[in-house]
């Protein structure tokens, strides 16, 4: 008769009222195989690692019951053997082996690729299928096609045995701009790629999955390494890196092209920008070049050919020089304007031009008035702020050799602009007089508030108006001394009778703040007749009036017409 053990239950002798019986019901269920019991009941490894589980056959009453056991053939997924080491008992001739037959037997799984699949162990005649997951380790060995790949080469990249790729998986590099993915193949057994030049590294690869386990998502870092042509330089020729007033022609290499947009310009002198006047194709263009220039050439969008998806911005290994210009030929009207007085600024020949935005400057902070300029763009006539002096420089000049170009230079003719420095104060009673028509330059201190009406620091100017409506514009500029851009100050124009009260005037001049946009300030106000007032208040934050007695003047155009 088989051998009956039980599992963790000792029978206690039948006593009682239950005493033993041979119509006891239990009687013949006990040491009859029912089911094998394994634990774990599920094993869930690792790609190359290993874990063992236990088996038992037991009766009804969970008795263990001796048996010989067998284990089904194993799917590719992963391995099974029966564990040598557990339980052995000594022969007759006192070496360790394993018994005929055991109540308990241990296997080892070791996984070999990632997957899902099961296993059957019997004995007795019952058996259990087993489910083993089986997921990657963190060993990745993904293979290039080609691990030094030019910049229109197609690379494929194909997962270990057991992987997939999915749709969703996305592809980066050690060093560089991520790989251009150009499609995954249907049944995920590989990702199709341009990568971009200067890549280089270990790849990482999200949404990965097993074949087995198609719901599950890893991210891997791959064990090769892919080193992408190098691209450094533009890969481009021009017909010359000397111009002087000539176009110049950029033609790309073979196998590179531009895109529709592609920009030039020059790193290392920002000004003047070269226009670009034609693009005869995909793999050149015709451009203008200014004077000046000593810089290499920066274009961008370049990509290689067919693979517009992988973009560069590329600098020429040489740099463009061009003629060193300085000056223009040009004149002056008035080299000791006095206050009030307008200066003429004119070219003189070389063919020169001024254009339509063209600006006169003393010095950084001494932007002249703009009062016309000439039809035929060779004079710009304009107002000095007070204590303008020396050399004028004038911006955007153009020349007919580097057409449609513009250019700062400085003026050839200078003199000392001895502007009479216009004085006000924050009092009624020593306001000046200004006209109703006309320019008016001020040196503001904003020191005080005497008789602001608003209590802001302010300068007051008395205005007689020979009729009854006059448009006014303000602009202004920090005085040189102040280390605070012109928009710190925010200037508005206000209006009061004699008695100084604000005038209802239906509007004032400040309806800008205190941005890049806050200037001028302009607008029309209705005077009653007699002797009127301007006020102009500064609002700005860090007003360079700051303590009245250390003023710094911010210098103040007014405009009245």
């Amino acid at each position: 008769m088989t051998r009956m053990i039980r599992g963790s239950v000792l029978l206690a002798a039948c006593v009682g009222l239950w005493s033993c019986s041979s119509n006891d019901p239990t009687a013949s269920e006990a040491g009859v195989p029912y089911k094998i019991v394994s634990l774990p009941s599920v094993i869930f490894i690792t790609v190359d690692s290993s874990t063992n589980i236990g088996f038992q056959l037991v009766d009804a009453l969970d008795g263990q019951i001796p048996s010989d056991w067998t284990i089904g053939a194993a799917p590719p997924e992963f391995q099974v053997t029966f564990d040598s080491t557990f339980r052995p008992i000594y022969n007759s001739d006192g070496t360790l082996t394993l018994p005929s037959q055991q109540t308990e037997v241990r296997a080892t799984i070791t996984g070999l690729v990632a997957g899902k699949d099961s296993f059957l162990v019997t004995a007795s005649g019952k058996s259990l299928y087993i489910p083993v997951q089986v997921v990657p380790g963190s060993v990745f060995d993904a293979k290039w096609s080609n691990r030094a790949p030019q910049l229109s080469d197609t690379v494929l990249l194909t997962p270990p045995v057991g992987m997939k790729f999915t749709d969703s998986s996305q592809v980066t590099l050690g060093t560089g701009t991520a790989p251009y993915r150009i499609s995954v193949a249907p049944d995920g057994s590989s990702i199709r790629m341009f990568v971009a030049a200067n890549s280089h590294g270990k790849a990482t690869v999200t949404k990965v999955t097993a074949v087995g386990s198609p719901t599950l998502r890893f991210t891997y870092t791959n064990v090769d390494s892919i080193l992408a042509q190098t691209l450094t330089v533009l890969p481009a020729t021009f017909s010359t890196l000397a111009p002087a007033g000539t176009p110049v022609t950029m033609t790309m290499n073979a196998g590179f092209q531009l895109a529709a947009t592609s920009a030039v310009t020059f790193p290392t002198t920002p000004t003047p920008l070269p226009i670009i006047n034609s693009r005869t194709d995909s793999t050149s263009l015709n451009m203008s070049v200014g004077p000046n220039i000593n810089s290499p050439v920066r274009v961008t969008l370049v990509h290689a050919k067919n693979v517009p998806q992988l973009t560069y911005t590329l600098n020429s290994a040489a740099n463009m020089v061009s003629p060193v210009v300085t000056n223009f030929p040009g004149a002056i009207s008035n080299a000791a304007p006095v206050w009030g007085d307008t200066v003429t600024v004119s070219i003189t020949g070389g063919g020169y031009k001024f254009s339509p935005t063209s600006a006169v400057n003393w010095g950084a902070t001494k932007p002249a008035f703009i009062v016309s300029r000439a039809p035929d763009s060779l004079s710009i006539r304009v107002i000095p702020l007070p204590g303008s002096s020396g050399v004028p420089s004038v911006t955007l000049v153009s020349n007919a050799s580097y057409a449609p170009f513009t250019l700062t230079l400085p003026g050839s003719a200078g003199a000392t602009m001895a502007a009479v420095n216009h004085t006000s104060t924050a009092a009624i009673a020593t306001a000046p007089l200004v006209g109703n028509v006309g320019f008016y330059y001020d040196a503001g201190t904003f020191g005080g508030t005497a008789d602001c009406a608003d209590f802001s620091p302010c300068q007051i100017y008395k205005i007689n108006p020979a009729v009854a409506a006059n448009t006014f514009t303000i602009t202004w500029a920090p005085s040189p001394t102040v280390a605070n851009p012109a928009n710190v100050n925010d200037l508005g124009l206000y209006f009061m009778d004699a008695s100084g009260n604000f005038l209802n005037t239906g509007a004032a001049c400040d309806a800008k703040g205190n941005t890049a946009a806050g200037q001028p300030e302009t607008c029309t106000a209705t005077f009653p007749a007699g002797t009127n007032y301007l006020e102009l208040d500064n609002f700005g934050p860090a007003y360079p009036g700051g303590a009245a007695a250390n003023p710094a003047p911010v210098w103040v155009a007014i405009r009245i017409n």
